[in-house]
């Protein structure tokens, strides 16, 4: 039953995130302004995650070095993450950017290995070049650049992942085992939003919502929502089963996004994009990490759980947008000195 349920919760949060880039890719058709909408969506994501965490009562107590990682977290998942996918989601297909988040993986992995903390492996190189030749062959396809314009866009989207696998490092160095991922997801939204206010303001990117809901207010209120929960039900996965069971997240989330997109874009995959999501996808698998390699890298999307960014997104979410293995580690510490008492 643990296992059945932890499946069902799997496909939930891959549902839950990879709603996120086809609500994006609506509400930035809709209101062109990267920055307003970023704010009203991490606005609305802090608020959610520090309501659920003043009902378990685990807000931590703010100081000093939890303030500089909290501002740090926002301004790059907020400012950079976020902001970028609201900005270059309207010239992709939105099934084109959930695939192009896969790539968080690759570049994490890429990182550790450049830092010696992994072995080269005939394995995980054959996954690295898989996955290089699935984003060549995203940048190479007729559709996807008719529909972009200019393969320009693809590189920019490249950057998303890239800010995100960022996100992952600063969370895994800064994360105490005391802390509540929740919680600090919820201040970190909020002082991201802080950060963009006088972004929108120069650049006059403040979007006003109605009270009457349009589909602009909806979309906002769905990216939001789903982020908050997806953030709340990764956290208890992570619990409950760990932080290497939670890391299938970021299949579940690649394909959601991808059928979120047909359903509700009415989007098609291309002969060229399948391809590229199926090279993707094993390259992936060639080069998922083993558990030291989970316990040097906190969790998000592909092998980490959140992502956001709520998985921007962060469509990372993107959004965005990104859930540490701190709890996991947690149960596993308290069993093990469990253990050793009853030794």
């Amino acid at each position: 039953m643990t296992r059945l349920t932890g499946c069902l919760r799997l496909l939930a949060i891959g549902a839950l995130f990879g709603l996120s880039v086809p609500l994006s890719r609506l509400a930035a058709e809709i209101e062109s302004h990267p920055v307003g909408l970023a704010l009203w969506v991490n606005m609305l994501v802090g608020a959610m995650c520090l309501l659920i965490a003043v009902c378990r009562r685990s807000l931590p107590i703010m100081h000093a070095r939890l303030l500089r990682f909290v501002c740090l977290w926002g301004m790059l998942g907020v400012v950079g993450g976020d902001v970028l996918l609201f900005w270059v989601v309207p010239h992709l297909p939105a099934s084109t950017v959930s695939i192009i988040l896969v790539c968080e993986g690759f570049i994490v992995y890429a990182c550790l290995l450049l830092r010696g903390k992994v072995r080269t492996s005939r394995r995980s190189l054959i996954g690295l070049v898989m996955g290089m030749l699935g984003i060549l062959m995203l940048i190479g396809n007729g559709d996807t650049i008719a529909t972009a314009g200019e393969p320009v866009w693809i590189l920019l989207a490249l950057s998303i992942p890239a800010v995100f696998a960022a996100e992952d490092f600063l969370i895994c160095s800064s994360m105490t085992e005391d802390s509540d991922f929740l919680a600090l997801t919820g201040y970190s939204a909020i002082l991201g939003s802080m950060m963009l206010l006088p972004v929108a303001w120069f650049l006059n990117d403040f979007i006003a919502l109605s009270w009457v809901p349009s589909q602009l207010e909806i979309a906002i209120v769905c990216i939001a929502l789903s982020s908050a929960l997806g953030t709340f039900l990764m956290v208890q996965l992570m619990v409950n089963l760990g932080a290497l069971y939670g890391s299938q997240t970021g299949y579940t989330i690649t394909f959601a996004g991808v059928v979120w997109s047909i359903v509700l874009l009415g989007e098609r995959l291309s002969l060229g994009t399948l391809l590229a999501l199926v090279l993707l996808i094993l390259g992936l698998l060639c080069v998922e990490p083993v558990k030291k390699v989970m316990n040097d890298v906190g969790g998000r999307a592909s092998w980490h759980g959140f992502s956001t960014r709520w998985m921007g997104g962060k469509a990372a979410l993107g959004t965005g947008n990104n859930v540490s293995d701190t709890a996991g580690k947690r149960v596993q510490t308290d069993l093990y000195q469990h253990v050793n008492r009853i030794q």
